[in-house]
């Protein structure tokens, strides 16, 4: 999963230490929330093809 990430390039976010407490959803939520649109959409991405 980590690959995918790296491939989207979205490493940073696994590694921003804001996302590393909760759940799943309060991860994706928290980024929705705090990243800019680019990052954003690259996360949809990412999911969409999940």
């Amino acid at each position: 999963a980590r690959e995918c990430w790296s491939a989207a390039g979205l490493s940073q976010l696994l590694q921003n230490a804001a996302y590393q407490h909760g759940t799943v959803a309060d991860m994706v939520f928290g980024m929705c929330k705090n990243e800019d649109i680019v990052a954003v959409e690259r996360v949809t991405s990412l999911f969409w093809c999940i």
